[in-house]
């Protein structure tokens, strides 16, 4: 009998090579995806994901809920990733050096955030779907986290963070998702995500 991963893996490659997309599991700690050293990514034609990363089969299912955005079309998916805008590509600009005018580079984390956070409360339905062992809980707090940082990144212009974040700090993030973690970030929140700067 499979383990829930293998299967899972197996669901993934067979559900996105239907669409003509690879999976591609790197024996790494990370991936490099345009410069951005990262557990993972999906580029809409791969999903990438560093197998050495100890989460990394909640990375895959993360990675596999944005192929389910671009499947469907979500509208936030579609303003970060064209046809309708490409705010993902404004933040990735802006945060190497491109000058944009300041309610663009806002506008553009915004739903930035709000792309991210509508894929993470895909993949809590994709893990427990597929029955993927996880604490839910975490889950949603490392979630948290990673959309809070992105807050810091628009406010500092900081690309990447010199420390992963420890099970103390993610502990100490919301466990839901009705925290809109997308919108606002509190000063107390902001002091624990400059600590990993």
């Amino acid at each position: 009998m499979k383990s829930p991963e293998n299967a899972f893996v197996k669901f993934v490659r067979d559900s996105i090579g239907e669409d003509g997309l690879s999976l591609n599991i790197k024996n790494s700690r990370w991936v490099n995806s345009n410069g951005f050293k990262c557990w993972g990514f999906f580029d809409q034609e791969q999903i990438c994901v560093a197998k050495k990363n100890p989460r990394w089969i909640e990375v895959l299912a993360h990675e596999y809920s944005h192929f389910i955005q671009w499947k469907s079309g979500t509208p936030l998916y579609k303003k970060c990733f064209g046809p309708t805008n490409n705010y993902s590509d404004v933040v990735e600009d802006w945060l190497f050096g491109k000058d944009f005018d300041r309610r663009m580079v806002r506008r553009a984390f915004e739903t930035y955030r709000s792309m991210e956070r509508e894929c993470e409360k895909i993949t809590v339905k994709i893990l427990q779907k597929h029955s993927i062992p996880c604490d839910i809980e975490r889950y949603k707090q490392e979630a948290n986290l990673s959309i809070y940082m992105y807050h810091y990144m628009e406010m500092t212009r900081i690309k990447s963070f010199k420390k992963d974040p420890d099970w103390r700090v993610i502990r100490k993030m919301p466990a839901s998702f009705r925290s809109q973690s997308h919108k606002t970030v509190s000063k107390e929140i902001l002091d624990i995500v400059e600590e990993l700067a």
